[in-house]
């Protein structure tokens, strides 16, 4: 239980971390992340404190799909303050101002790894999902799309939600750029090819946990 454990505890920092190296390239951050990035930037809260708010609304977006108590639905609650609090911690010490170019790539190309990696050892230690993730899955139950597909469906209502608040209350769209556009593309393969590569060692550890619990 241990190793699966810090497998998930290092997934859950590795994507907050992610989440906030994608708010300083200045490029565009990922169409997960851009609802929280706008509301953080028209209001008083904290990037974190939008993080939370964002992922409430996903879990109680997935207790009206369901009807019915799930402890993993349920579980997301918590999650979801734990996670806008770490999202807070490294956003209050890691401060990045007027980089250049070639440090917004770097940003963009560590924030894209660090949120694919993330999403990949949560995912796949099987806890407690993040809630865009469980957002995902009760979008999918209701449209009867395959998970990804309905990750696509889920990321353009996030972007149209992101420009539809951006526009009614600043007249531009705020955190949408070509960063966003490489995240689309690249996260969903990024974890597509950690899962290939690593996804029976992954199967492994989650198996022998489960023994060891039936045991």
């Amino acid at each position: 239980m241990a190793q699966r454990i810090a497998i998930y505890v290092i997934g859950v920092l590795l994507l907050a971390l992610g989440v906030v190296l994608n708010t300083k390239c200045f490029l565009g951050v990922s169409t997960t992340n851009s609802v929280p990035f706008v509301i953080s930037k028209i209001s008083t809260m904290s990037l974190g404190t939008a993080c939370t708010v964002v992922y409430l609304a996903d879990v109680l977006f997935q207790c009206i799909i369901y009807r019915k108590i799930k402890i993993k639905v349920i579980l997301q609650f918590p999650f979801s303050f734990v996670f806008g609090w770490i999202v807070d911690f490294y956003n209050k010490f890691i401060i990045i101002t007027n980089p250049n170019m070639t440090m917004k790539i770097t940003l963009l190309v560590l924030a894209i790894l660090c949120i694919a990696v993330g999403i990949s050892m949560v995912v796949n230690m099987d806890f407690v999902p993040n809630p865009p993730d469980g957002g995902v899955q009760a979008l999918s139950s209701i449209t009867n799309l395959p998970f990804g597909r309905a990750k696509w469906l889920y990321d353009g209502i996030m972007l149209a939600i992101t420009v539809v608040i951006s526009m009614m209350t600043t007249g531009k769209i705020i955190g949408i750029g070509i960063g966003t556009v490489v995240a689309f593309f690249t996260i969903g393969n990024i974890i597509h090819f950690i899962n290939k590569r690593f996804g029976a060692w992954f199967r492994s550890i989650y198996d022998k946990e489960s023994q060891a619990l039936k045991s």
